[in-house]
């Protein structure tokens, strides 16, 4: 969640910064994955879920009310999930003005950019009238079309259309019309398969390539309009929709039906898709066909993925990622799914650990629900059922932190 970068166009740059590394260097097998040391830059005092970059502005999105450095001083505060920080400096962001979001419990859980549009959704309210889905100038900060939605979980802007994922999918052009003729499907959940209460929402959204979308979702069924849960195809953790919304229920059936896995984050690469879940745990990687290329298991759930040269880097709360191995919370795997023990950052203390993830250069950024980064883990190797890892040596990061 929270690096849409209109995807067909990165998916190509992928493919183009591969062949590049590749060409560059006969010798080097990998490219260099970030330092494991953060840089001193500003967080933020409460969750973050979101980071998108335009220009040299970094967007963080989630549900915070002020910028803080690492002393925990307020450096900007009157904010409402949503802030901007010069990606070179890592301080505030100077000649922006952050939109005003209002409502008590007010969030922003995604963003999606195309250019220096910036698609935000959640729950919240703007000043310009906007419910739930917002579109604002990310160089500038200034607000555009108004929106109106449902409580959102997902959202992106996909050409003419925007996208937005709650317990329904729908669709708006890019002035903020509903388009009616996109099919609203909704996703449901079978309490029975889990202990804890699991809401049903697509959590994540991107382009499919030849057409139509991937979305990652909390469910056990997506139903077109028309369908019940007594009637429709069982689906898990990831859906296909078609070019007019309704769900293909012919792809992906690679997991169990008695499976409480559910869908977190999505990447797409040159090959293949990229999904980060939790329930049952694990990152998949799947042909465009629906097809399992590798799975790779993690003791609690992967909550985000990205693609950051020639690695997947992983987050969320795990603790242990493969054949029982000790590795909590964020992981680089290689292009076929194999853990790289080499690149270890300890992210404590909070459960929930790693939300969202934006490579930015050769700088990675990572955001979630922390306060500590770095250091070393201590001792080494610890169990994987517990909840608290515990690290020494790490340096204070409210909720967001860079590696270079």
């Amino acid at each position: 969640m929270g690096r849409h970068l209109y995807r067909r166009a990165k998916a190509a740059l992928v493919c183009i910064s591969t062949l590049a590394i590749l060409a560059g260097s006969a010798t080097t097998a990998s490219a260099a994955l970030p330092s494991t040391t953060p840089d001193e830059t500003l967080g933020v005092n409460g969750k973050v879920r979101a980071i998108v970059q335009v220009g040299n502005v970094l967007w963080v999105a989630g549900k915070f009310t002020a910028l803080v450095e690492r002393a925990g001083n307020v450096v900007q505060s009157g904010l409402n999930g949503l802030a901007a920080i010069d990606a070179t400096t890592g301080l505030k962001a100077t000649g922006v003005s952050i939109p005003a979001l209002s409502g008590s419990s007010a969030m922003v859980w995604d963003l999606s950019v195309d250019g220096s549009d910036v698609y935000a959704a959640g729950t919240f309210e703007a000043a310009n009238g906007s419910k739930n889905l917002l579109e604002f100038d990310g160089a500038t900060g200034s607000l555009g079309d108004r929106f109106s939605a449902s409580a959102l979980k997902s959202v992106l802007v996909d050409g003419s259309l925007v996208l937005g994922g709650g317990g329904k999918m729908n669709a708006w052009t890019r002035t903020g019309a509903k388009v009616s003729s996109f099919a609203t499907t909704t996703v449901r959940t079978d309490p029975s398969l889990r202990a804890h209460s699991t809401s049903p929402m697509y959590t994540d959204i991107a382009p499919m390539p030849g057409g139509g979308w991937l979305t990652a979702c909390k469910c056990d069924w997506a139903l077109n309009p028309g369908e019940s849960t007594g009637s429709a195809t069982l689906e898990k953790a990831i859906v296909r929709l078609l070019p007019d919304g309704r769900i293909d229920h012919t792809w992906n059936k690679q997991i169990s039906p008695t499976s409480a896995a559910f869908g977190w984050s999505l990447e797409i690469d040159s090959d293949g898709v990229v999904l980060a879940a939790g329930g049952s745990d694990f990152t998949q990687k799947l042909t465009f066909d629906g097809q399992q290329i590798w799975k790779t298991d993690t003791n609690g759930s992967s909550q985000v993925v990205i693609r950051f040269d020639d690695r997947y880097i992983v987050g969320g709360h795990f603790r242990c990622v493969g054949n029982d191995v000790f590795h909590p919370r964020l992981v680089a795997l290689t292009l076929s799914g194999a853990r790289d023990p080499g690149w270890v950052i300890p992210i404590t203390p909070q459960y929930n650990g790693v939300w969202a993830l934006h490579q930015s250069g050769a700088s990675l950024w990572v955001g979630g629900e922390f306060t500590k980064v770095g250091g070393a883990w201590n001792p080494p190797n610890q169990s994987c059922s517990g909840t608290k890892p515990t690290a020494a040596g790490q340096s204070t990061q409210y909720r967001l932190a860079r590696f270079s």
